[in-house]
């Protein structure tokens, strides 16, 4: 008779592995609150922060460790990209506004390329078709 049953140890290693992956996940909603907040505030709530990471990184469509990595870092970066943006709309000097337009460019460039690999991961990606052979005949 075959035993259909998992063995014990089978089932601990597969329960270490899902808590494993609960706290790798934990943590990566954890740092993108903290990156994405300003931590100084007396308002600061990290709680708060982190229902918005986590909001921030569902929206994104995030399906695994990988992706949920990348899109925590999307959102830091477009956090980043619109704070550059109001600071070269500031009152500042021409030289600090070039700065923060320059730094805003760039932070904008970074997105579009994590926003490519994110729809990639996805298996949103464009495909290519490549014909190799045709035979026409009459008829």
């Amino acid at each position: 008779m075959v035993n259909t049953m998992p063995d014990k140890n089978k089932i601990k290693h597969i329960d270490k592995i899902k808590k494993e992956r609960n706290s790798f996940r934990k943590r990566i909603v954890r740092l993108n609150a903290l990156a994405c907040s300003n931590v100084d505030s007396y308002e600061f709530d990290l709680d708060i922060a982190e229902l918005n990471a986590k909001n921030g990184i569902s929206a994104l469509g995030a399906k695994n460790s990988l992706q949920e990595m990348l899109a925590a870092q999307m959102l830091s970066i477009h956090r980043y990209q619109q704070l550059a943006i109001a600071m070269a709309n500031g009152p500042n000097p021409i030289e600090i506004k070039q700065y923060f337009t320059n730094a805003a460019i760039k932070l904008a460039n970074t997105f579009v390329q994590q926003a490519n690999l994110l729809n990639k991961l996805q298996g949103n990606g464009e495909q290519k078709i490549i014909v190799e052979h045709v035979d026409v005949h009459n008829g």
